[in-house]
Parts: structure tokens; sequence; C-alpha cells
């Protein structure tokens, strides 16, 4: 996974110095100051959404263990994004404190390959994460929910973000992947 990510970071750094690159001029006439002005990049993508949802502690916890970069690129993904809140009810009240292996583990059991909204399932399907383990994804007539392999339940308390490459489904609890260790 470690490769994984340090691949993925080279990519987007390489993507944002051919962006830059092509943005340069040599000294624009007058009616193309503003063409060439440099215009931030539209970035509808995972780790925009859940920074711009106020997911504090994920967006955090995205930078400091490399996947938010991972989450940038073409996709698609599926992250079920756990609340603020949610992070405070992991034991010691924080991620604070878990190894950076079980953090990253954690992290990626909340990511799924492929793009999963209600709308295209009905009742429950074990689905595969990042992580190598399942979760259970389940929608009902007004609900829907997702369980870890400890059967802990989260439900989706703002699903179906879509972004450009996938979507974030927004839930009440961290899933966990098993025992978190480092505490």
């Amino acid at each position: 996974m470690r490769g994984f990510l340090s691949a993925a970071a080279r990519a987007v750094l390489l993507v944002v110095l051919v962006s830059l690159g092509a943005c340069a001029s040599d000294e624009p006439s007058e009616s193309e100051h503003v063409a060439a002005l440099p215009v931030p990049a539209v970035q509808n993508d995972i780790t925009t959404a859940v920074s711009e949802a106020g997911l504090d502690t994920l967006t955090r916890l995205l930078r400091e263990t490399g996947l938010g970069d991972s989450l940038r690129g073409e996709g698609p993904y599926t992250l079920f994004a756990p609340t603020d809140l949610a992070f405070t009810e992991l034991p010691g009240g924080s991620p604070d404190g878990i190894t950076p292996a079980d953090l990253a583990a954690m992290l990626t059991y909340h990511v799924i390959s492929g793009r999963f909204e209600t709308s295209s399932l009905a009742g429950s399907m074990d689905i595969n994460t990042l992580h190598g383990s399942s979760v259970t994804f389940t929608v009902g007539y007004d609900d829907a929910t997702v369980s870890d392999a400890s059967g802990h339940t989260a439900n989706l308390v703002m699903p179906d973000m879509n972004v450009d490459n996938g979507v974030v489904h927004i839930i009440d609890r961290v899933l966990m992947p098993g025992p978190v260790a480092g505490r």
C-alpha cells in the first residue's frame, strides 16, 4: 500500500507541475492578460468533497496518511466518511495514538474501488474495501447503513455526494476492520 500511495503522490505532483507549466507564458499582451492568469483547477474529487463537507478530522487523517492523494486520482471510489463526532467515539476519544499502520488500515477500510450509490442498490451487499476486508452495505426503503467486520453498524447520514471520481457517503460511526492496536 505504501508504494501505491507514493506512486499516486508522484502522479499528482507530475500533473500539478505539467499544469503549472502549461499556464506559464512570456509577458502576455493586454488582451491575453486575463487568459494567462493562473486559474485554480476545479477539483471535484473525493478529498475536496470531504474537506468542503467540514469533516475536519477525516481531512486531517487523509492528509497525514497520504490516502487523500490517492483519492484525488481517477477512481472511481466510494468513501464512507465518518463525521468528526464519530471519531470522538473511538477508544481514547480520538484517532490520536493509533499506530500509523492501524490508522492506514482503518482508513482504507472506509474506501471501496468503484462507485456504489444508494440508488443502485436494494437490499444488502458485501463489498471488499481497499483494506482487503469487506463491509456490508444495506439500502432499505428509507435508510441506508454500512456494517463492519465486528457487526457494528453506521448510518448513512448524508448519502450519495457525487463527485467526478466517485461518491462519498457521510456516516455516523468509524468502521473498524478489527481491533485497533496502539492504545
